[in-house]
């Protein structure tokens, strides 16, 4: 971008992860866990992981999971996963 007096001005490139948090998910047997799912904590530590990142905007979608048909589940989670975004 050039600003009015000829300058260029560096654009800051905006990064956004969209997650399907899942905390009902039960693991198939292995000791390794996918990103985004187990408790609220394992979740909260996935979303300080992609802070650490630079990634600017996390979207929580709940559509695929199995919460979505709960609103008031995903109320609450939402609030929890809050602290973590801080």
């Amino acid at each position: 971008m050039i600003s009015s007096i000829g300058q260029i001005k560096p654009i800051k490139n905006l990064v956004i992860v969209l997650t399907y948090p899942q905390t009902e998910f039960r693991s198939s047997g292995t000791d390794e866990r996918i990103p985004f799912t187990g408790s609220i904590d394992q979740i909260g530590s996935d979303v300080e992981k992609v802070k650490e990142m630079g990634i600017d905007h996390i979207i929580f979608c709940y559509l695929f999971s199995i919460e979505n048909k709960n609103t008031g589940k995903i109320v609450h989670l939402m609030k929890e996963l809050s602290e973590f975004t801080r």
